[in-house]
């Protein structure tokens, strides 16, 4: 029963493609989860995993798969809008610190979450940048466990500075911390399981996670 649905329904050329897939698996002991892809974070992210959140709220799923294998980034504040789908709350999503390491900015948002059922994250060495903003920021605050292999490790802040004839230059001006202040640049992100944990595995890492 994987009916997978694609956000996009009208089929405008002008239109990307839809960067949210989702559908429902049948788990073990007839436990159905709710499979949500997410490709990148474009302007429209946020947008297409609400409708995809509220979707499989109404279908009554029991738990939540949020597939972020081969998702290089995009707009980070996209990145946080998702998290608070999940979390929820005044939780903080992610710090950004200037190169001396000064504190930027708090990000974060204070809205009820969509869903607050278990939920499992799938990552890779492909995982990048904004979705390890996203990632980070689940399992920091321990809302989700990570599953796969450790991630791609980019969490600089960039900004182009252009010069009077049209050319410009691409310089780092800070980086993007996870909640509990863990510096992913380079790094990445290790994951609590290399394979699909049980219930029980899950939820005891959770037990054992302490919040920021």
């Amino acid at each position: 029963n994987n009916n997978n649905k694609n956000n996009n329904n009208k089929n405008n050329k002008d239109e990307d493609p839809a960067t949210v897939t989702y559908g429902i698996e049948r788990g073990p002991k007839g436990i159905r989860r709710g499979v949500i892809s997410l490709r990148a974070f474009n302007s429209k992210a946020a947008r297409e995993m609400e409708d995809a959140i509220r979707a499989l709220e109404k279908q009554n799923v029991d738990e939540y798969i949020l597939d972020l294998r081969y998702n290089l980034g995009g707009v980070a504040q996209e990145a946080v809008q998702i998290a608070g789908m999940f979390m929820g709350g005044s939780k903080p999503v992610t710090y950004t610190v200037s190169n001396t390491g000064e504190l930027l900015e708090d990000l974060g948002l204070d809205t009820p979450p969509l869903t607050s059922k278990p939920l499992i994250v799938r990552v890779n060495f492909l995982t990048a940048s904004a979705s390890e903003i996203l990632a980070g920021a689940l399992q920091d605050n321990c809302r989700a466990v990570l599953v796969g292999t450790r991630t791609f490790g980019k969490g600089v802040i960039q900004g182009i500075f252009q010069f009077a004839d049209g050319s410009g230059i691409k310089l780092t001006i800070g980086k993007y911390l996870t909640p509990k202040r863990t510096d992913i640049n380079k790094k990445g992100i290790n994951p609590d399981f290399f394979l699909m944990p049980n219930e029980d595995q899950a939820q005891k890492k959770l037990n054992q996670c302490a919040p920021p």
